[in-house]
């Protein structure tokens, strides 16, 4: 076949800002629908996790800490 041997799987959908994550204090954050299109738990703690063994399951996380408000002057 040219151009390839078939077996190859298409290449990721490009990440929606505000549906697969959004940006806080410069990070990104993935939500939950990023985390189920992802398929599992990658077990780094992330806040949105919906896989057991995800923040929601053990609350010492320290993702579950609360961030510290923002004023509307910063």
């Amino acid at each position: 076949m040219p151009g390839g041997d078939g077996n190859r799987s298409q290449p990721p959908a490009p990440l929606v800002e505000g549906a697969d994550y959004y940006v806080e204090f410069g990070l990104w954050v993935f939500t939950e629908r990023y985390h189920l299109n992802r398929g599992h738990c990658c077990g780094s703690g992330c806040r949105h996790c919906p896989y057991e063994g995800g923040p929601r399951h053990h609350e010492s996380s320290p993702d579950q800490r609360a961030l510290p408000p923002v004023s509307p002057d910063d």
